[in-house]
């Protein structure tokens, strides 16, 4: 299931590791592999994303930015927090594009990733439409707005 902006919609993106590279389709790549094939992927006609793991360095992407238009964040483990940092990051140096969050997370943590800049999350199908709603809308007030997230200094 795919949660974007708090609404329920289809997933046009396929996750990539060592597969080949379609000619067409959205697809996404691990950051070292997208480093590495970025300049075999400016022909595609869709669009190529970055996945990043908690060890990835965001300043590998740096510069880079406005060219990718969803930025994929992998959840390894639960107690690993280190993504809720780049998504932060990467709305603090100005990234306008999606950020998804992918892999082992809670249904709770999704308030306070959406805190942090996430736009969308990729949920197993065992996660009822239900729960999401409940998650998203738990508190009715905030001290800072998401907007204001996005355009905070660095």
């Amino acid at each position: 299931m795919l949660v974007k902006q708090g609404k329920i919609c289809e997933n046009q993106w396929r996750h990539l590791s060592t597969e080949p590279i379609p000619a067409d389709g959205f697809i996404t790549l691990p950051l070292d592999r997208w480093l590495t094939e970025q300049s075999s992927l400016t022909d595609r006609k869709e669009s190529v994303g970055v996945r990043l793991s908690p060890e990835c360095n965001l300043e590998d992407i740096n510069g880079k930015l406005a060219d990718i238009p969803l930025i994929v964040l992998e959840f390894p483990a639960l107690a690993d927090g280190r993504l809720f940092s780049f998504a932060k990051l990467l709305r603090r140096k100005g990234y306008q594009g999606e950020i998804r969050a992918i892999g082992n997370f809670l249904t709770d943590q999704m308030y306070y990733l959406q805190h942090v800049g996430v736009d969308s999350f990729e949920l197993p199908e065992t996660v009822s439409e239900q729960t999401v709603r409940q998650t998203l809308n738990r508190f009715s007030v905030r001290y800072q707005s998401f907007s204001e997230m996005r355009n905070e200094p660095s």
